[in-house]
């Protein structure tokens, strides 16, 4: 984690923080997913809870304390399983059942081979753009290094801030479009 760097807590404990709230996050997400009563519009609390997600990494972006991001993540990743279910059952109730298996296949393919590319994406964009930025001295890095700190890591901080501030905004922004608000109007005709 970019925070390791300026923390006193060592990348064991920043493990241990990532790995104890994912596990616990989405036990609980998956929890509350049973047990809740069935939405009867998906589509808005697949945006909303998308939107959620992307939240966690604006607070992660701006704190170095390892209980926020505890709880930042925790918050994340239960909204995640929230979404997933949402998502998975709005797609099993509009795919038809011969199309699933390609469906659901290129659904997996597409997110899970961005991964790789995106991780080194942003290990480019943080070596070449936000760490050197946030490690001159300008008017607008003094600005930010209110928010993001100085030093090691503040540069991965504004960039997972940038990031969570265009994830809620293209997520929030999804639910004023009618061609998402067609899958709920087909689910609930008869």
């Amino acid at each position: 984690r970019y925070t390791c760097s300026s923390s006193s807590y060592g990348v064991w404990n920043v493990n241990l923080t990532g790995s104890s709230s994912a596990f616990s996050s989405i036990s609980a997400g998956s929890l509350l997913a049973t047990f809740m009563k069935p939405v009867r519009k998906r589509i808005p609390l697949i945006f909303v809870t998308t939107g959620l997600v992307f939240s966690g990494c604006v607070i992660q972006g701006m704190t170095s304390r390892p209980w926020l991001w505890w709880a930042a993540a925790f918050g994340s990743y239960m909204m995640a399983a929230l979404m997933n279910v949402n998502l998975d059952t709005i797609m099993r109730e509009n795919v038809p059942p011969e199309m699933q298996g390609r469906v659901f296949s290129a659904k997996g393919t597409l997110q899970n081979f961005t991964i790789p590319p995106a991780l080194l994406l942003g290990g480019l964009l943080a070596d070449t753009v936000f760490e050197p930025f946030m490690g001159t001295d300008s008017p607008v890095q003094r600005m930010l290094s209110g928010f993001f700190g100085t030093g090691k890591g503040s540069g991965i901080g504004l960039m997972f801030f940038i990031v969570g501030i265009a994830g809620m905004a293209v997520s929030f922004t999804r639910l004023r479009k009618p061609v998402y608000r067609e899958l709920d109007r087909a689910e609930t005709e008869p």
